[in-house]
Protein backbone atom coordinates (compact mmCIF):
# COMPACT_ATOMS: atom_id res chain seq x y z
CA UNK A 1 0.00 0.00 0.00
CA UNK A 2 1.21 3.31 -0.71
CA UNK A 3 0.95 5.77 2.33
CA UNK A 4 3.14 8.70 0.72
CA UNK A 5 -0.84 10.18 0.25
CA UNK A 6 -3.04 8.90 2.49
CA UNK A 7 -6.56 7.80 2.41
CA UNK A 8 -8.65 10.90 3.39
CA UNK A 9 -11.72 9.52 5.75
CA UNK A 10 -14.01 12.63 5.78
CA UNK A 11 -16.35 11.93 8.47
CA UNK A 12 -15.95 9.56 11.38
CA UNK A 13 -16.03 9.08 14.75
CA UNK A 14 -14.52 8.92 18.10
CA UNK A 15 -15.38 4.82 17.73
CA UNK A 16 -13.13 4.31 14.10
CA UNK A 17 -10.24 2.77 14.86
CA UNK A 18 -6.71 4.99 13.57
CA UNK A 19 -5.65 2.63 10.18
CA UNK A 20 -2.22 2.81 9.51
CA UNK A 21 -2.35 5.08 5.87
CA UNK A 22 -5.51 6.85 7.01
CA UNK A 23 -6.06 10.58 8.13
CA UNK A 24 -10.16 10.86 9.55
CA UNK A 25 -11.64 14.50 10.39
CA UNK A 26 -13.28 12.77 13.64
CA UNK A 27 -16.60 14.70 14.52
CA UNK A 28 -17.48 15.60 18.08
CA UNK A 29 -20.58 15.98 19.15
CA UNK A 30 -19.84 18.53 22.16
CA UNK A 31 -23.29 17.82 23.98
CA UNK A 32 -22.05 13.88 24.21
CA UNK A 33 -18.80 13.86 23.78
CA UNK A 34 -15.29 15.26 24.85
CA UNK A 35 -12.80 16.95 22.75
CA UNK A 36 -9.67 14.37 23.11
CA UNK A 37 -6.50 16.19 24.23
CA UNK A 38 -4.28 16.93 21.38
CA UNK A 39 -1.94 14.47 20.14
CA UNK A 40 -3.99 11.88 21.35
CA UNK A 41 -4.73 10.48 18.21
CA UNK A 42 -2.26 10.26 15.13
CA UNK A 43 -2.91 11.31 11.56
CA UNK A 44 -6.19 12.93 13.37
CA UNK A 45 -8.11 16.65 12.58
CA UNK A 46 -11.57 17.26 14.11
CA UNK A 47 -14.85 19.00 13.62
CA UNK A 48 -16.76 19.81 16.43
CA UNK A 49 -20.33 20.87 16.61
CA UNK A 50 -23.79 20.00 18.14
CA UNK A 51 -25.86 17.09 16.53
CA UNK A 52 -29.52 17.92 15.87
CA UNK A 53 -30.31 14.64 17.82
CA UNK A 54 -29.22 15.83 21.07
CA UNK A 55 -30.05 19.37 21.16
CA UNK A 56 -32.25 21.18 23.40
CA UNK A 57 -32.89 24.39 24.56
CA UNK A 58 -30.72 24.25 27.59
CA UNK A 59 -27.91 22.26 25.64
CA UNK A 60 -27.22 25.20 23.83
CA UNK A 61 -23.15 25.91 24.95
CA UNK A 62 -21.90 28.64 22.49
CA UNK A 63 -19.47 29.66 24.53
CA UNK A 64 -17.82 25.81 24.85
CA UNK A 65 -17.93 25.30 21.02
CA UNK A 66 -16.62 28.91 20.75
CA UNK A 67 -13.46 27.93 23.13
CA UNK A 68 -13.02 24.73 21.45
CA UNK A 69 -13.14 25.86 18.06
CA UNK A 70 -10.10 27.46 18.13
CA UNK A 71 -7.53 24.70 18.83
CA UNK A 72 -5.53 24.19 16.02
CA UNK A 73 -6.81 20.64 15.44
CA UNK A 74 -10.26 21.64 15.15
CA UNK A 75 -11.03 22.36 11.32
CA UNK A 76 -14.80 22.46 10.60
CA UNK A 77 -17.68 23.11 12.43
CA UNK A 78 -20.34 20.02 12.36
CA UNK A 79 -21.75 17.85 12.73
CA UNK A 80 -25.05 19.92 12.91
CA UNK A 81 -28.30 20.29 10.59
CA UNK A 82 -31.42 19.81 10.43
CA UNK A 83 -33.77 16.43 10.41
CA UNK A 84 -37.20 15.93 10.31
CA UNK A 85 -37.56 12.79 11.48
CA UNK A 86 -36.45 13.87 15.46
CA UNK A 87 -38.44 15.29 17.98
CA UNK A 88 -36.62 18.48 18.07
CA UNK A 89 -38.40 21.39 16.53
CA UNK A 90 -37.36 22.82 13.41
CA UNK A 91 -37.28 26.08 15.26
CA UNK A 92 -34.82 24.99 17.75
CA UNK A 93 -32.91 23.09 14.62
CA UNK A 94 -32.65 26.24 12.84
CA UNK A 95 -31.55 28.24 15.85
CA UNK A 96 -28.72 26.20 16.83
CA UNK A 97 -27.39 25.95 13.11
CA UNK A 98 -27.74 29.49 12.78
CA UNK A 99 -25.23 29.81 16.06
CA UNK A 100 -22.64 27.13 14.33
CA UNK A 101 -22.80 28.55 11.25
CA UNK A 102 -22.31 32.27 12.59
CA UNK A 103 -19.13 30.86 14.43
CA UNK A 104 -17.60 28.57 11.57
CA UNK A 105 -17.99 32.32 9.29
CA UNK A 106 -16.31 34.21 11.74
CA UNK A 107 -13.33 31.09 12.10
CA UNK A 108 -13.09 30.99 8.42
CA UNK A 109 -14.27 27.11 8.77
CA UNK A 110 -16.60 24.60 6.50
CA UNK A 111 -19.48 22.87 8.25
CA UNK A 112 -20.37 19.50 8.31
CA UNK A 113 -23.89 19.21 7.78
CA UNK A 114 -26.42 16.30 8.75
CA UNK A 115 -29.77 16.74 6.80
CA UNK A 116 -32.31 14.85 6.93
CA UNK A 117 -35.64 15.32 4.80
CA UNK A 118 -35.21 18.96 4.92
CA UNK A 119 -33.73 19.71 1.49
CA UNK A 120 -35.73 23.21 0.75
CA UNK A 121 -34.77 24.10 4.34
CA UNK A 122 -31.25 23.98 3.48
CA UNK A 123 -31.60 25.59 0.24
CA UNK A 124 -33.37 28.54 1.73
CA UNK A 125 -30.25 28.94 4.53
CA UNK A 126 -28.18 28.48 1.70
CA UNK A 127 -29.42 31.43 -0.17
CA UNK A 128 -30.25 33.58 2.88
CA UNK A 129 -26.54 33.27 3.96
CA UNK A 130 -24.81 33.17 0.60
CA UNK A 131 -21.53 31.11 -0.83
CA UNK A 132 -19.07 32.52 1.88
CA UNK A 133 -18.00 29.41 3.83
CA UNK A 134 -17.86 25.50 2.18
CA UNK A 135 -21.00 23.51 3.71
CA UNK A 136 -20.51 19.59 3.50
CA UNK A 137 -23.54 17.73 3.25
CA UNK A 138 -22.51 14.18 5.12
CA UNK A 139 -23.53 10.67 4.28
CA UNK A 140 -25.01 12.01 0.98
CA UNK A 141 -27.64 8.90 -0.15
CA UNK A 142 -29.39 11.41 -2.86
CA UNK A 143 -29.97 10.60 -6.36
CA UNK A 144 -28.06 12.79 -9.40
CA UNK A 145 -31.12 14.86 -9.50
CA UNK A 146 -30.84 16.32 -6.01
CA UNK A 147 -26.54 16.05 -6.10
CA UNK A 148 -27.25 17.80 -9.02
CA UNK A 149 -28.99 20.61 -7.53
CA UNK A 150 -27.22 20.64 -4.31
CA UNK A 151 -23.71 21.57 -6.53
CA UNK A 152 -25.07 24.09 -8.55
CA UNK A 153 -26.24 25.63 -4.96
CA UNK A 154 -22.19 25.30 -3.83
CA UNK A 155 -22.50 22.15 -1.86
CA UNK A 156 -19.76 19.68 -1.40
CA UNK A 157 -21.17 15.61 -1.12
CA UNK A 158 -19.31 13.27 1.27
CA UNK A 159 -20.30 9.61 0.39
CA UNK A 160 -20.15 6.21 2.43
CA UNK A 161 -20.58 2.95 1.55
CA UNK A 162 -24.69 3.19 0.67
CA UNK A 163 -24.32 5.69 -2.64
CA UNK A 164 -26.12 5.75 -5.83
CA UNK A 165 -23.66 5.62 -8.79
CA UNK A 166 -25.19 8.72 -10.90
CA UNK A 167 -25.08 11.18 -7.80
CA UNK A 168 -21.26 10.12 -6.78
CA UNK A 169 -20.52 10.25 -10.40
CA UNK A 170 -21.83 13.70 -11.13
CA UNK A 171 -20.15 14.78 -7.93
CA UNK A 172 -16.53 13.57 -9.14
CA UNK A 173 -16.57 15.32 -12.16
CA UNK A 174 -17.27 18.58 -10.34
CA UNK A 175 -15.03 18.06 -7.82
CA UNK A 176 -17.25 18.35 -5.40
CA UNK A 177 -16.98 14.89 -3.78
CA UNK A 178 -15.24 13.36 -0.07
CA UNK A 179 -15.49 9.98 1.20
CA UNK A 180 -16.41 8.99 4.58
CA UNK A 181 -16.61 6.10 7.03
CA UNK A 182 -19.01 7.64 9.07
CA UNK A 183 -20.21 4.75 11.82
CA UNK A 184 -18.31 1.93 10.20
CA UNK A 185 -15.27 0.82 11.74
CA UNK A 186 -13.59 -0.79 8.56
CA UNK A 187 -10.29 0.61 6.65
CA UNK A 188 -11.79 3.37 4.24
CA UNK A 189 -9.50 2.03 1.67
CA UNK A 190 -12.37 -0.55 0.78
CA UNK A 191 -14.64 2.42 -0.04
CA UNK A 192 -11.40 3.72 -2.12
CA UNK A 193 -11.62 0.95 -3.90
CA UNK A 194 -15.38 0.45 -4.74
CA UNK A 195 -15.77 4.06 -5.52
CA UNK A 196 -12.30 3.99 -7.76
CA UNK A 197 -14.44 1.18 -10.25
CA UNK A 198 -17.73 2.69 -9.98
CA UNK A 199 -15.74 6.05 -11.18
CA UNK A 200 -13.77 3.73 -14.08
CA UNK A 201 -10.68 5.51 -12.29
CA UNK A 202 -7.87 4.33 -10.29
CA UNK A 203 -7.46 3.90 -6.94
CA UNK A 204 -4.51 5.94 -6.88
CA UNK A 205 -5.74 9.09 -8.73
CA UNK A 206 -8.96 8.89 -6.47
CA UNK A 207 -6.46 9.33 -3.38
CA UNK A 208 -4.73 11.84 -4.78
CA UNK A 209 -7.25 14.09 -5.85
CA UNK A 210 -9.61 13.40 -2.65
CA UNK A 211 -6.10 14.49 -0.77
CA UNK A 212 -6.11 17.56 -2.66
CA UNK A 213 -9.82 18.52 -1.64
CA UNK A 214 -9.21 17.52 1.56
CA UNK A 215 -6.11 19.40 2.01
CA UNK A 216 -7.86 22.84 0.60
CA UNK A 217 -11.16 22.55 2.47
CA UNK A 218 -9.10 21.33 5.90
CA UNK A 219 -6.28 23.17 5.71
CA UNK A 220 -4.54 20.08 6.52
Amino acid sequence: MNVTIPYCNSHCHLSTPVHDGECQLVSIDITTEKLPDMGIRPRTVYSIGQHPWHISETSLSDSIINSLAKRPDVKAIGECGLDKTIKAPMALQQKVLEAQWCLAQELKLPMILHIVKSWGELLAFRKQKGDTIPLIVHGFRGNATLATQLINHGFYLSFGPRYQSDAIKYAYLAEKMLLESDEHTEPIEFLYTEVAATLGTTEQILREKLFASNKLLFNL
